[in-house]
């Protein structure tokens, strides 16, 4: 974060309700697909029972899908020749309100990358009809959105804590829910800084956003909600600072 968006002056407002929503776009190796479903192998855990979105594309053509996660499963696999193991997530979704025309394409994609299973996929949750495993190593876009709450907020930008660690310079839209506010604040946000929690009993992390792109309009909503809060205090600064900071225990004599 530049000298300029250091100078703008922070407030705390974990205790405010004020929530972030970002939108990741991850990409998935597609395992099997029917017309109501897939199977789908991602980098990162998805939030059951939510609503995404799937975009798949068949020659060039994109097909967007709406889907939520009906199952999932992890397990830790090599990553490549060296053996050093990461997490993977196998994911079970269910298509929601697909227009006829987006299935008719769905039953083009199916023909042209799939080859049918002659046998139902039946397991400990609902039996599908007859699934077509991928054949030509295609790749899904997973379009997913999460919510986390705000604990600083400044004019150029905030301190949010995730469940997951965060690449640092990683660029994503967000939007910033304010309090007693419908629409949100859009704009880009950059990843300026990434601190694991210590002392937590769930793994958690602060990320600093940088706001980028912010309209005019915007800028003004959000000024306006900062000045009918008090600045924090720097002691209350320290103390935070001090919680982020890894304890040592002192070596006995």
């Amino acid at each position: 974060m530049d000298a300029k968006a250091k100078r703008h002056q922070r407030f705390i407002v974990d205790h405010l309700g004020v929530s972030a929503k970002t939108l990741f776009v991850e990409e998935a190796e597609l395992l099997n697909v029917s017309v109501t479903g897939a199977c789908i192998i991602a980098k990162e855990s998805l939030t059951l029972a939510d609503k995404h979105l799937m975009k798949l594309y068949n020659d060039g053509t994109p097909l967007t899908l709406q889907y939520r996660v009906i199952w999932e499963t992890s397990s830790d696999e090599p990553k490549d020749r060296s053996g050093e193991l990461v997490t993977v997530y196998k994911a079970g979704v269910a298509f929601a309100h697909t227009p006829i025309d987006s299935l008719g394409m769905l039953k083009d994609y199916i023909w042209v990358s799939a080859i049918p299973n002659e046998q139902r996929l039946r397991n400990t949750h609902k039996p599908s009809i007859l699934r077509f495993t991928v054949h030509t190593n295609a790749k899904a876009l997973l379009y997913y959105s999460k919510i986390a709450a705000v604990k600083e907020l400044s004019l150029s930008g905030m301190l949010i804590e995730v469940d997951k660690g965060i690449p640092v310079d990683r660029r994503f839209p967000l939007g910033l829910f304010l309090p007693k506010e419908n629409l949100p604040i859009k704009f880009q946000g950059r990843v300026a800084c990434c601190i694991e929690l210590p002392d937590t009993e769930s793994k958690g992390f602060d990320i600093g956003i940088q706001f980028l792109g912010m309209a005019e309009e915007d800028k003004r909503r959000l000024s306006k909600f900062l000045e009918t809060l008090t600045p924090t205090p720097l002691h209350e600064k320290l103390r935070r600072l001090l919680r982020k900071t890894p304890s040592f225990r002192k070596r006995p004599e």
